[in-house]
């Protein structure tokens, strides 16, 4: 048996992305628009037509709103057996996380089911997040720590003063960064400090599992250590020196 997963990250919070899945006659309307077209409900299930024509009948087997998760199974398209859940996840620094999950026979279906979960999984983030009541976003802070090796500090700090992170100075949302640096023993320590205007905007620049360290290659040959994750913080306020 063949099985595939999607996940999505959306702005909008997990309660938001339950409702809309939780919502079983409403997928050509809140959670998939555009890759579904039309659903109908009977007692018990529902009927889905996607876009591209096909149309099945999926029978509804879990709906637990305790655990934001809906399993369904479907009858009518060319598979032989199809069983799928959706399941909603807050994310610890804001919006959510939907995971897909479809295992299916034959395997023989699967490039074709993987691309239909590629265009779902589109359709699902971008209604999600167009949806979504977002509350304007706090500036975050992203730090990161790495000890450069004896002898090595020089050269490494050469190779950070262009850019803390490749390409960061054209991406959307960056602000401006701090690069700062402390005699530790033989060792020198160094500590990053890069101003985003949204932590949606570090997702864009660093895939959705944004907090993995980006340490491109060349430059670790000079690390005897470094942080494996980066840290995020909200910023809560900032002071000015008083004038006179």
């Amino acid at each position: 048996m063949a099985s595939l997963r999607r996940e999505i990250v959306t702005r909008a919070s997990a309660e938001e992305a339950w409702e809309a899945i939780a919502d079983v006659g409403a997928l050509h309307t809140r959670l998939v628009p555009g890759f579904v077209v039309a659903t109908r409900l009977e007692l018990g299930a529902r009927v889905v037509t996607f876009a591209n024509g096909a149309t099945v009948r999926e029978r509804i087997v879990a709906l637990d709103a305790a655990a934001r998760r809906l399993v369904w199974s479907s009858k009518g398209g060319r598979a032989t057996h199809y069983n799928a859940s959706a399941q909603a996840f807050a994310e610890p620094a804001g919006g959510a996380r939907v995971t897909w999950i479809a295992d299916f026979l034959p395997d023989s279906l699967e490039p074709e089911i993987a691309a239909a979960m590629d265009a779902g999984a589109a359709a699902m983030k971008a209604a999600l997040d167009g949806a979504a009541k977002v509350a304007p976003q706090p500036m975050v802070m992203r730090l990161w720590r790495g000890v450069a090796m004896p002898g090595a500090a020089d050269a490494y700090e050469a190779m950070l003063k262009p850019e803390l992170l490749p390409g960061v100075g054209r991406a959307k949302g960056y602000e401006r960064s701090w690069l700062l640096r402390r005699a530790a023993g033989a060792e020198t320590e160094f500590v990053t400090l890069m101003l985003w205007d949204s932590l949606d905007a570090i997702r864009a620049l660093a895939g959705p599992d944004c907090e993995t360290a980006i340490v491109p290659e060349e430059r670790r040959k000079h690390l005897a250590r470094f942080d494996a994750r980066s840290s995020h913080y909200q910023v809560a306020a900032t002071h000015r020196r008083e004038e006179g």
